[in-house]
């Protein structure tokens, strides 16, 4: 395991707060949740 990959308990915060922003209808953090997705998937 590299240090460059988020641990799960970073990977759980940011999700969370994207999406209590996303929730909020903020349309600039709902795309950031989408990047969020992608970098993810990028990690995986």
């Amino acid at each position: 395991m590299g240090g460059d990959y988020p641990t799960e308990a970073e990977i759980e915060t940011h999700l969370y707060k994207c999406v209590s922003e996303f929730m909020k209808g903020d349309r600039n953090e709902n795309t950031r949740y989408h990047e969020t997705l992608e970098w993810q998937k990028a990690d995986k």
